[in-house]
């Protein structure tokens, strides 16, 4: 890699910015206000990628397949008149049946979907689910998912996937086992649990990008707020930790990961991180000094005027580069648009359905008593109950948190919907039940 690196040309480097595909799904065309991709569609992926059974699209008739089932009913029923009923029961017009998980697959996917499909696959590591189908559905349910699964071809892959943060892989993969033993709240809320983990994951790669580039990923304290609480500006983490300042560290994403893909294409490493530089580049004289010379050719290739400053450590020659990466969308109007639709592009696709504006504080980040039950069941797991101090660091582990405001506020909503276990008047000894 070394060699390589000492040895690129501008013209190898190229003057385009390459898109961030491997570890990031949004581009600048999707700073649109709708949703470019279809959640249902990366379900069904996602399930597929579970099961590692797929339906072959382009074999597969959404059409065929209802009318199939619907001869099967008719065969089945003393009353064949009932037939339009149960066809606007089980195959409701422009809506693809969702009560079980494995018709999921049945939404066609595109390109975006794909993309954003991508994220959850590297973030899922192997593992043996066990999911049960079939499971509290009644007969004709039942009949539907046996007449689907002949649909279904073995599609085995052995993949070793990583994401750009390892440490949410094993919170991911945790979770899906988790929800895949129980598979009917599973069905309830794979939408909204796939959403959650979407934005924790593009909310965390925007934080650990900067100004962490060169560190191993960590969680990094980003606040929510419940739904219905104020905001003020005397709640500092909020301030200083919420949105606002999420939203000014996304602006880095598409620089520093176009980078990384030049990166990859000059030293043929596609699973280069850059974090990993500060392991591989030794901190030493021929290693500031290539990096200075890498760095030189990068301001040619991209326009820059030269650069004056002689860094002196491997450090500083590392953020020296990464500070030539920002300045080209800085500087340079052509490319300024751009950066800043990928951006947006952040807000609508990603962060979107957690985001509140609150007057004159501006935006926050919310999540509904949903989505919050939701991440309590999952951070409980199988322990039916979790001490409230540890289900707060359970959530801090997945990207959530809370300043005592709202801890105060949570422990009401537990009290409220009955989750709630008092060993005894002592805050320590609050324990949070799940309502599973």
């Amino acid at each position: 890699m070394l060699d390589k690196l000492a040895n690129v040309t501008a013209k190898e480097i190229g003057e385009k910015n390459l898109p961030p595909s491997t570890f990031y799904p949004f581009s600048n065309k999707d700073s649109s206000s709708h949703r470019t991709y279809n959640i249902k569609a990366i379900i069904g992926l996602l399930v597929s990628y579970i099961t590692e059974k797929k339906i072959p699209q382009k074999d597969f008739s959404y059409e065929k397949f209802k009318q199939r089932c619907l001869e099967v009913f008719k065969s089945e029923l003393s009353n064949p008149e009932a037939i339009t009923v149960l066809e606007a029961i089980f195959f409701p017009e422009d809506n693809e049946p969702s009560f079980s998980l494995l018709l999921f697959q049945s939404h066609s996917s595109d390109a975006k979907s794909n993309s954003v499909f991508n994220v959850f696959k590297l973030l899922m590591k192997q593992d043996d689910y066990q999911i049960t189908f079939d499971a509290k559905l009644n007969f004709l349910e039942a009949r539907i998912v046996k007449e689907f699964e002949q649909e279904l071809k073995e599609d085995k892959h052995n993949d070793q996937t990583v994401s750009y943060l390892p440490y949410l892989d094993e919170l991911f993969t945790k979770d899906v086992a988790f929800l895949s033993r129980n598979n009917h709240y599973f069905t309830q809320h794979a939408e909204q649990f796939l959403q959650l983990y979407l934005f924790l994951y593009t909310s965390q790669l925007a934080l650990n990008l900067h100004p962490h580039a060169f560190e191993v990923p960590e969680s990094r304290p980003l606040y929510f707020i419940l739904n219905y609480e104020k905001a003020s500006t005397e709640r500092k983490k909020l301030v200083h930790e919420g949105y606002r300042n999420l939203y000014d560290h996304a602006k880095f994403i598409f620089p520093y990961l176009s980078f990384l893909e030049t990166l990859m294409k000059v030293t043929e490493r596609p699973d280069l991180r850059l974090y990993e530089l500060s392991q591989m580049l030794d901190a030493t004289e021929d290693v500031v000094s290539m990096l200075g010379d890498f760095e030189r050719e990068f301001r040619i290739a991209r326009k820059l005027p030269p650069s004056f400053i002689e860094s002196t450590t491997r450090d500083e020659a590392l953020q020296s580069l990464l500070n030539s990466v920002h300045q080209q969308f800085r500087d340079q109007s052509s490319r300024k648009g751009v950066f800043e639709k990928y951006q947006r592009a952040f807000e609508r696709q990603a962060a979107e359905p957690f985001i509140q504006g609150r007057g004159r504080f501006g935006k926050v980040l919310v999540l509904e008593q949903d989505t919050i039950l939701l991440l309590t069941n999952i951070a409980i797991e199988d322990r039916k109950q979790l001490r409230f101090q540890d289900l707060m660091h359970e959530f801090n582990q997945r990207g959530v948190y809370f300043d005592q405001q709202s801890q105060n506020t949570l422990v009401e909503l537990y009290e409220r919907v009955g989750n709630i276990d008092r060993k005894s008047d002592s805050g320590d000894a609050v324990y949070v039940k799940t309502t599973l």
